[in-house]
């Protein structure tokens, strides 16, 4: 893990606007399946470029995932990101960054990514992006 923490998070990297989404999805309904209020969400973010992706909440008021990312929060050093069972799909970065211990999972509300070290969101093609939540 200490080889890991040396290349991410990204430091000195300008963050991107990133949307907090109020909590109206249903746990569980992956972006797969359930595309209406992905699709809406993805034509939001084309009308405003200055934002990188929407952080999704799931009925619980859980951080859920990005519109096009999974989301991570750095507390005390350590990568947090949802479990699978907040209604996330696993992602390929994901499931990488917790296979080698750079990240684990935990259940995360709204107030976390106000509260934390950082907040990223990522995927396999962009990798770690540092975000700033905008509510």
């Amino acid at each position: 893990m200490a080889g890991a923490r040396n290349s991410w998070p990204p430091r000195n990297v300008p963050c991107w606007p990133a949307r907090c989404c109020p909590p109206t999805i249903t746990c569980c309904s992956p972006k797969t399946t359930a595309r209406a209020r992905y699709d809406s969400i993805l034509a939001t973010l084309a009308r405003e470029p200055e934002l990188f992706d929407a952080i999704l909440l799931n009925a619980r008021g859980e951080v859920c995932e990005g519109a096009r990312s999974n989301v991570f929060v750095e507390r005390d050093g350590t990568l947090l990101t949802p479990p699978v069972d907040c209604g996330l799909l696993p992602g390929v970065l994901r499931r990488s960054l917790l296979d080698s211990g750079a990240a684990v999972e935990r259940v995360l509300r709204a107030e976390d990514l106000q509260r934390s070290t950082g907040v990223f969101l990522g995927n396999a093609v962009r990798g770690l992006i540092p975000v700033i939540v905008d509510r």
